[in-house]
């Protein structure tokens, strides 16, 4: 019992400890240099129409086909087109003939859902008007409906802008999450909701405590499945943030937030998983993540940023992540494609990353198609040819470190070092829609719950529970980690420890080896 009580009170202070948030602002992980050969594939020298960037192209499963359309498109006479384009995967486009076409505008913001829908909102016109539109698509761009002339809309989204984000759920594909873009000089820190599709909407964050005001940003949609359940996760990436009058010039940034949880709570909490990436900071850019997790970053506009990195560069650099946005890696300094931003860019269902068009450092408009020779569906792969080592948990959100104060469990991910206080702890595990004080209180919690936890399991579970305080990060050091198993095999507590040998137990379901992104 003596024995019992020591080990108790051990994991007491070791759940105490604070975690460092330095860690999270800046990960520490050495940026190797870019494998020497490059492997990019050049399809189409032009993919049938004529250059154009600023668009949206995504990659629809149900018809193994790439959709772009015409949703705030610039050709090379900057006309903004309501055309439509299909394409497969030899680069090969043709155009849809569009019975119901939308209103053209720039920039709109533009999404599809898991079921092939499409979405175009707002935008604006040549005379850089913002507009309120709001178009719906069901038969891959043939047809467009107009939600924001619905009658039974009642409540109409506020602050027409564009080169925002929005994202449709994957477990709730008519509920909607949009924020930032701006409006000729003003740039939104706003969150919008639909759960119909876009007819009404609901105002869910007005002043953005975490991120702030941002346009030409990046936003993803995926899920992380956590003990049998399928959680809805939203990225945020990079992006404007606003004008330094005094540098002349725009200042950028690099950091990766994430909002997860239900379709109720998703979108008014954020997770900083970095501040800091080690990609130029920018914007214009596109990221998209494959479906084992693989996070991929290309090219874009680098502008001035708070450290002082390079400015007014167009890049053609390729990036990827494999522990949901943490740590990254270089897979193409000068990749074989020219230098652009404002591109087209999709992964198909077999991981390959496509790129197309988009606007030269020159303002040229480009039509050519170049599809990766690797794919990222493959995390091995991508270790290989982007200098990264393989976590052992694998690729996603599941990989981010506990070390960083990082937690995964059925409400998401939460982070106790992040900025803004930790999360306090419900009867239902934790709630990230209440962030606590800041206070040591937090941690006093955690360690009762812990204790509590431990003696119950002990008494209860007739097991030999033990403690460790080792585990090994992706670079082979050494981690100080305190975990615990059930008959002495290692419970996952983080991205950065390795899998247990048997089944695992974790009694306050921080982290579960079936976590998968």
């Amino acid at each position: 019992m003596l024995s019992l009580l020591t080990l108790l009170a051990t994991a007491a202070v070791t759940i105490a400890a604070p975690f460092d948030i330095e860690t999270l602002a800046t990960p520490k992980t050495e940026l190797a240099a870019a494998a020497p050969v490059k492997e990019w594939k050049l399809l189409q020298a032009s993919a049938g129409f004529d250059g154009r960037a600023g668009g949206s192209m995504e990659w629809d499963p149900s018809t193994s086909k790439f959709l772009l359309h015409g949703i705030g498109i610039y050709d090379q006479d900057d006309a903004a087109l309501e055309e439509v384009w299909t394409g497969g995967s030899n680069g090969k486009f043709t155009q849809v003939r569009v019975t119901k076409p939308f209103n053209p505008l720039y920039s709109a913001l533009t999404t599809q859902d898991v079921n092939g829908v499409q979405y175009r909102i707002q935008g604006s016109n040549n005379a850089r008007d913002p507009a309120e539109d709001v178009w719906r698509s069901t038969d891959h761009g043939k047809s467009w409906i107009a939600q924001h002339d619905n009658t039974k809309a009642r409540n109409k989204l506020d602050g027409n802008r564009y080169l925002g984000a929005v994202v449709a759920l994957h477990n709730n594909p008519n509920t909607l999450v949009l924020w930032g873009g701006q409006s000729n000089d003003d740039i939104f820190e706003d969150v919008w909701k639909s759960t119909d599709g876009g007819y009404n909407w609901k105002s869910v964050l007005s002043e953005n405590k975490f991120f702030g005001q941002r346009s030409v940003h990046v936003g993803l949609a995926h899920t992380m499945e956590f003990e049998g359940e399928t959680i809805d996760v939203i990225y945020h990436m990079m992006g404007y943030i606003s004008y330094d009058s005094r540098a002349n010039r725009g200042l950028y940034s690099n950091d990766v937030w994430v909002s997860t949880g239900s379709s109720n709570d998703i979108g008014k909490k954020w997770v900083p998983i970095t501040k800091r990436a080690p990609w130029m900071a920018r914007g214009d850019a596109q990221a998209e993540m494959s479906s084992t997790g693989v996070l991929v970053l290309s090219s874009g506009f680098a502008g001035y940023s708070s450290n002082e990195q390079e400015t007014g560069s167009v890049l053609n650099d390729v990036w990827a992540s494999l522990d949901g946005g943490y740590s990254w890696g270089l897979c193409a300094e000068d990749a074989e494609f020219d230098d652009r931003s404002y591109q087209y860019s999709a992964v198909d269902t077999e991981g390959f990353l496509y790129v197309v068009g988009g606007r030269g450092a020159d303002g040229s408009r480009y039509s050519d198609v170049w599809k990766s020779a690797h794919s990222f569906n493959d995390a091995n792969d991508v270790a290989t040819n982007c200098n990264l080592l393989v976590p052992s948990c694998g690729a996603g959100l599941k990989c981010l470190p506990s070390s960083a104060g990082f937690k995964v469990g059925l409400w998401g991910v939460v982070c106790d070092a992040c900025p803004g206080g930790p999360i306090v702890p419900t009867e239902n595990g934790v709630d990230p829609t209440k962030p606590d004080s800041g206070s040591s209180s937090s941690s006093s919690t955690w360690t009762v719950v812990a204790v509590i936890a431990m003696i119950v399991a002990f008494v209860f579970g007739g097991a030999a529970y033990h403690f460790y305080k080792k585990s090994q990060n992706a670079s082979g050091a050494t981690a100080e980690q305190n975990w615990w198993g059930k008959n002495g095999t290692t419970g996952l507590v983080g991205g950065d420890s390795q899998a247990p040998s048997d089944a695992m137990y974790n009694p306050l379901n921080i982290r579960d080896s079936n976590a998968t992104m």
